[in-house]
C-alpha cells in the first residue's frame, strides 16, 4: 500500500487526453506514451482504465523511458493491474535506477531485500539482456497547456535592490503588482524592477494585503509590461497540475499535494497556504514571491512563499492568492406572488419551514461528520449566517399536495449551492423529496455518490417534519 501510495503521488500528467497526444504514442514516442498512460490512470481527458494504462506505460518502458520503468516495477512490487512479480519489479526499477531515478534506486534497495539469490541472478540477468526500443519523434505537435503557454512568455520582476521577486496581473482592467510581503518586512515597495533594472512605479494608496500577500496597482495603468490574468473565482482539486516560477523567471512543473480533507478549495474561501511537488528539482532560492499558475487554465492562483531547498527544491509552499470580486451582484429576487390564496398559504408556511433548513442541513453534516469521525469546522451560528436560502416556489403537486423547491448557497462559494425539493405531508409540514448539490448550476452527486450523506439529509427532514 506504501509503494501504490508513492506512485500516486508521483503520477503526473503534463497533458490531459488529446487525440495528438494518442497520434505520437502509436507512432513510438516514449514521452507521449507515458503521458497517455497517466491520462488513463488519473482520468484526465478520458475515462480512467488501469489496462490502458499500463499498456501504454509498458510501452514507454521499453523505450527506456525511466518514469514508467519505475511506476512499471511499483506495480509488479504490489501486483497492482499486473501479476505480482518481484522478479519483473527489481528489473524495471534497476534500469530507472540506472539512469539516476532516485524514487526507483530507493524502492529497488527494499525489492532486492525480497529477493532470494536465484531471483537476483534472474532479475540481472533480465537487466542484461535488454534491449530498449528506440523512441520516434512525435508525429504531430501537442500545445502547451494554457498555464504553461502563458508561463513560457513570462519572466519576472525583482523588488527593490533585488529583494523578492514579484508578477504583473491584470485584475479585472487594472493591472497590478503581485509580491510576498515577508520579502518586504510587511511593507509595500515603491517599485518593482524588470529585467533591465528599469522600476515599475506602484501606487501605494491602492493595495489589497492577504496573509503574506499583497497587490498594489501600477501606477502607470497603461503600461505595456507583460502581465498574466488572474480571476477571483478560480477552484483547485487535489494533484492539480501547476507552473511554478524559479529565481529566473522559468516555469516548471509540479502538483498541489493533499489540498483539504474534502479535495477541493475555492478561492472566495480565503487564502490558505499549499504545498506543491515538483516534477523536476527547481532553484527556490530568490524566487519567494514569484506567481503559481494553474496549468489547465493559465491563471495565477498564488504566490510562492518558500521551499524544501534553496537550490533543489522538491516541495514548495505558496497562499493563495484571494483578491476581493468585484463582480456586479445580481439584485436579489423578488418573492413569488400568488392569487391562489390555499397557494398563497402554503408558500407562507413553507417560508417558515425554510428559515430552519440551515440548522437540519447543518445537523444533517453533522451526523455525517460523527459516522466517519470527523471533526466539524462549523458551529450550527457560523453555518446557519453564511448558508442563506433563496429561489423559494411552491407549486400545486399531485393528490392536492403542494410541491416546494428551493436553494441554499453558501456566501463563502456561491458557485457551489444546493437545490431541494419538498412534498407537503399530512401533518401540514413539508418533507424532503429530492436533494442535490450544484456547482455552476450542474448536478452533483451528494459527496461523490455517498448513500450515508443522502440517508442523514432525509432522516433529518424527516425528523423534523415529525416534530413539527
Amino acid at each position: 500500500m506504501l509503494l501504490w501510495f508513492g506512485m500516486v503521488i508521483s503520477a503526473y500528467s503534463q497533458n490531459s487526453y488529446s487525440p495528438e497526444l494518442e497520434t505520437n504514442a502509436k507512432a513510438g514516442n516514449a514521452e507521449s506514451q507515458y503521458q497517455l498512460s497517466r491520462c488513463y490512470l488519473l482520468g484526465k481527458g478520458v475515462a480512467a482504465n488501469d489496462a490502458e494504462a499500463v499498456k501504454w506505460e509498458m510501452q514507454a518502458a521499453e523505450r527506456n523511458y525511466a518514469e514508467a520503468q519505475f511506476h512499471l516495477g511499483a506495480r509488479y512490487s504490489i501486483g497492482y493491474g499486473v501479476k505480482l512479480d518481484t522478479v519483473q519489479a527489481g528489473k524495471w526499477l534497476a534500469l530507472a535506477a540506472k539512469t539516476g531515478h532516485v524514487k526507483a534506486q530507493n524502492m529497488l534497495s527494499g525489492i532486492e531485500r525480497r529477493l532470494t539469490a536465484e531471483q537476483k541472478a534472474q532479475m540481472a540477468k533480465l537487466v542484461t539482456e535488454f534491449r530498449p526500443q528506440s523512441s520516434a519523434n512525435p508525429a504531430v505537435k501537442i500545445a502547451l497547456p494554457p498555464g504553461m503557454e502563458r508561463a513560457s512568455k513570462y519572466e519576472l520582476l525583482q523588488g527593490e535592490g533585488g529583494a523578492g521577486s514579484g508578477c504583473i496581473i491584470r485584475y479585472y482592467e487594472s493591472l497590478c503588482a503581485v509580491t510576498s510581503l515577508h520579502q518586504f518586512n510587511g511593507q509595500t515597495p515603491r517599485n518593482l524592477e524588470d529585467r533591465q533594472q528599469k522600476p515599475v512605479a506602484l501606487n501605494s494608496g491602492k493595495v489589497i494585503k492577504q496573509k503574506d500577500v499583497q497587490a498594489v496597482m501600477l501606477a502607470d495603468q497603461k503600461s505595456t509590461i507583460p502581465f498574466l490574468e488572474y480571476h477571483p473565482k478560480f477552484r483547485l482539486e487535489d494533484h492539480e497540475a501547476v507552473c511554478v516560477f524559479d529565481a529566473a523567471g522559468k516555469p516548471h512543473e509540479g502538483e498541489l499535494y493533499f489540498l483539504t480533507l474534502a479535495g477541493e478549495y475555492h478561492s472566495i474561501a480565503g487564502p490558505t497556504e499549499m504545498e506543491v511537488r515538483m516534477k523536476t528539482p527547481i532553484m527556490a532560492a530568490g524566487a519567494s514571491g514569484s506567481p503559481i499558475l494553474q496549468q489547465s487554465t493559465g491563471l495565477v492562483i498564488g504566490v510562492l512563499l518558500g521551499a524544501d531547498h534553496p537550490v533543489k527544491a522538491t516541495r514548495i509552499s505558496f497562499e493563495t492568492l484571494c483578491l476581493p470580486d468585484l463582480t456586479p451582484k445580481p439584485a436579489p429576487k423578488p418573492a413569488p406572488v400568488y392569487s391562489d390564496p390555499k397557494q398563497a398559504a402554503a408558500y407562507q408556511g413553507f417560508t417558515e419551514f425554510a428559515k430552519r433548513v440551515p440548522t437540519i442541513h447543518w445537523n444533517a453534516s453533522e451526523k455525517y461528520l460523527r459516522a466517519w469521525k470527523a471533526p466539524s469546522v462549523d458551529t450550527v451560528e457560523e453555518f446557519v449566517q453564511s448558508n442563506k436560502v433563496s429561489d423559494m416556489e411552491v407549486l400545486p403537486g399531485a393528490d392536492g399536495q403542494w410541491e416546494a423547491s428551493l436553494k441554499m448557497a453558501d456566501e463563502k462559494t456561491p458557485d457551489l449551492f444546493w437545490k431541494y425539493q419538498f412534498i407537503s405531508n399530512s401533518t401540514g409540514g413539508w418533507t424532503l423529496k429530492g436533494g442535490q448539490k450544484m456547482d455552476h448550476g450542474k448536478p452533483m452527486e451528494i459527496l461523490v455518490g455517498d448513500r450515508l450523506m443522502k440517508r442523514c439529509f432525509i432522516s433529518a427532514f424527516a425528523e423534523d417534519a415529525a416534530k413539527k
